[in-house]
């Protein structure tokens, strides 16, 4: 009998203390959360947000991020694989090879345009692919089929030429190879295209 008044007297006594325990914590995250309000006010209020010490702070911040923009500026500048005003130099003059038509020779590549630019091949891929965001190959063939696809829509002798007449005046020397790469630009085969542009034709007049 006596055991068991032990065991429910240290129950009870448990149940107090882990009571008081639930109480104490609950009043001192509610003072925490309360003092953490207090602290949001005071720098949000008028007579801090004009405290010069304060305001030091931010202008030193300020002056950190400036001081870093210009690190990284300075650092991007001397790791370019070109000097930027010879860039765009460069870029004028790959301006003009787009209006030059030189990319029709048959055979063109890499370094007969790196001649003409006068510049390196690791130069010359570096300026198409930051500057017109594709590889050597895609941008001259895109060229090539821009300029034939113009051709067709003014002169309308084009039109009555072979494929493979029309894919050597592009400077393709297979005409199967033409096809797929006038399809991939335009959505549509030679054949189709020019039939729809004889078609337009027609109807104005």
């Amino acid at each position: 009998m006596d055991n068991i008044l032990e065991e429910t007297a240290g129950v009870i006594l448990f149940i107090i203390l882990l009571y008081f325990i639930i109480i104490y914590l609950f009043y001192w995250k509610r003072q925490k959360k309360k003092s953490v309000q207090n602290e949001k006010w005071d720098i949000m209020s008028p007579t801090n947000l004009g405290n010069p010490a304060q305001m030091e702070n931010e202008d030193q911040i300020s002056n950190i991020d400036e001081e870093c923009t210009r690190t990284l500026t300075a650092e991007v500048e001397e790791n370019r694989l070109i000097p930027i005003q010879k860039e765009k130099l460069l870029l004028m003059k790959l301006d003009e090879f787009e209006q030059s038509g030189i990319f029709l020779e048959n055979n063109f590549s890499l370094a007969i345009m790196a001649t003409w630019m006068g510049i390196n091949t690791k130069y010359l891929s570096y300026l198409i692919r930051n500057h017109r965001d594709t590889t050597f190959n895609n941008y001259i063939n895109q060229l090539r089929i821009e300029y034939i696809v113009g051709m067709l829509k003014v002169d309308a002798k084009c039109r009555q030429y072979k494929i493979s007449v029309l894919a050597s005046m592009s400077g393709f020397s297979s005409h199967s190879h033409f096809a797929t790469v006038f399809r991939a630009q335009t959505g549509e085969s030679p054949s189709s295209f020019i039939g729809k542009l004889v078609e337009e034709e027609a109807d104005w007049q």
